[in-house]
């Protein structure tokens, strides 16, 4: 479980690994998450993410924008495919992610 900070406040999140078609992941972290070995030929298993990883990030409120919150990044090898998403915002679309 992960408690994050809430100006005043906190609120406290369990991080459970995704149910994903064809995949099975194992928690291999507090935050993170990777995909068991898929089955030989399993195309939909061996299209789902590796690995997925939770970030938690304080928002205040009344914030200008637009402003960079978080940047990640990841070593490129040739082939792979970088996936990124965010949850959150209450569904109001006040985040994105861009590509930099």
């Amino acid at each position: 479980q992960l408690c994050v900070n809430t100006f005043g406040g906190f609120q406290c999140v369990t991080v459970v690994c995704p149910d994903v078609k064809n995949a099975t992941y194992i928690k291999t972290s507090p935050m993170r998450c990777e995909r068991n070995p898929c089955m030989s030929g399993d195309k939909v298993c061996n299209q789902a993410p590796n690995s997925i990883s939770f970030h938690f990030l304080a928002v205040v409120s009344n914030m200008s924008a637009p402003r960079i919150l978080f940047r990640v990044s990841a070593a490129r090898v040739l082939g792979d495919t970088l996936r990124f998403g965010l949850g959150g915002g209450r569904g109001r679309g006040h985040f994105s992610v861009q590509r930099s």
